[in-house]
């Protein structure tokens, strides 16, 4: 009796070290994989007046109805966003607010969800519409200011 439990002992003890052993392979072997970079996200078309939804580092390029008016096209791009509101189940002095950083044809414009929701370059206006709990995403809307 005494050999039987100290066999069905052993085989335990073998059957967690095996199973111990297999999972430290396959935790190397995920780790072993090489991280393949996200392909940007494609750009996007839009006119002038139109809201529209902006993926991080995408860029959409904002086209006039009539060409004869502004010959170059305005481009916009998501670079990055800052997430400073209150956490859930905290009391906080502020709400806080998601921020957005956006290349406007080579120019830094921040827009933010409470604080500069829209911003003025040169004859355009760039206004943030809504954003997204993951911050990954945001809706604008680009307008040509008419002098």
């Amino acid at each position: 009796m005494k050999n039987k439990k100290l066999r069905i002992g052993i085989v335990i003890g073998v059957l967690v070290l095996i199973g111990i052993m297999a999972a430290l392979f396959l935790n190397n072997r995920q780790s072993a994989v090489p991280n393949i970079p996200k392909t940007p996200p494609e750009d996007i078309n839009v006119y002038f007046g139109e809201v529209f939804t902006l993926n991080m580092k995408q860029t959409a390029i904002i086209k006039m109805k009539q060409p004869a008016i502004f010959n170059d096209d305005l481009k916009v791009t998501l670079v990055s966003s800052s997430d400073s509101r209150c956490p859930k189940d905290a009391q906080c002095i502020w709400q806080g607010e998601i921020s957005y950083t956006f290349d406007v044809n080579g120019r830094e414009i921040k827009l933010g969800t409470v604080n500069d929701k829209a911003e003025f370059v040169e004859t355009f206006s760039i206004e943030l519409i809504g954003s997204n709990e993951s911050t990954d995403k945001v809706k604008i809307r680009v307008d040509f200011i008419e002098e």
